[in-house]
């Protein structure tokens, strides 16, 4: 209900957009993104695909559709992405999508009994009017 309620919220601060395969409609996976930083027009983009469909350039392609999105309906500032430092594939798709490195938050995140890094990626409303 709590989810309902967010996408009922105006002006809006999160979407979720579920990705399907256009030929079947077979879903794929889901981008979020949310506001983090309502003062400077910051928001957030993460992902989750389904492993079978890694390696296909869905969460690129998908990516790059609510980063246009962003741009043109909700004249964002600034998107930022983080990970886990060890997570290759999910920083390979912020390289693709043209997000600069920011840096490294060390020893942030505690998974599995142990404490993790996380990156943090970036562009601004400049970098996005470039690649998009």
């Amino acid at each position: 209900m709590k989810a309902i309620e967010l996408n009922k919220q105006e002006p809006r601060q999160k979407y979720c957009f579920i990705v399907e395969r256009l030929k079947d409609k077979e879903i794929l996976g889901k981008i979020n993104f949310s506001l983090s930083c309502k003062e400077i027009n910051e928001w957030e983009i993460g992902w989750i695909f389904h492993p079978n469909f890694w390696k296909n350039g869905y969460a690129v392609e998908a990516s790059r559709r609510v980063i246009e999105f962003a741009i043109k309906d909700l004249k964002v500032h600034r998107i930022i992405a983080m990970c886990y430092s060890n997570n290759i594939k999910s920083e390979n798709v912020m390289k693709k999508i043209g997000m600069k490195k920011e840096g490294c938050f060390r020893r942030v995140k505690f998974l599995k009994n142990s404490w993790h890094d996380e990156v943090i990626y970036s562009f601004i409303h400049e970098d996005l009017n470039e690649n998009y």
